[in-house]
């Protein structure tokens, strides 16, 4: 049931297809490997001490506790600031300062 008809704009995008759900999966997937790729370039060519592995940890690691956060967000509203990637890098580089700060 429709309370109130269309605006100009809805009108307008009437006219065009919907876009494919694989082409998100597509898109959110090559961004995360370009942002690995180039966080390990940027570790192997400015050596700060931070090891290979850690630019490719950083990427699924805070999805696997924001995106549970993100759900409870969206249905109840409550939000809660989650700072949890200084622990984690430091517990796996020997508490280095520098990685730390490099991680957030």
């Amino acid at each position: 049931m429709q309370v109130e008809e269309d605006n100009v704009h809805a009108r307008l995008m009437h006219t065009y297809p919907e876009v494919p759900d694989s082409w998100y999966a597509v898109a959110c997937l090559l961004f995360i490997v370009v942002d690995v790729i180039m966080g390990v370039v940027t570790v192997e060519v400015w050596p700060k001490g931070m090891p290979v592995w850690a630019p490719a940890l950083s990427v699924p690691l805070p999805t696997l506790y924001l995106l549970p956060c993100e759900f409870i967000f969206a249905v109840s509203t409550f939000f809660r600031r989650l700072y949890k990637g200084s622990p984690a890098s430091g517990y796996g580089t020997s508490y280095l300062l520098i990685i730390s700060l490099y991680s957030k």
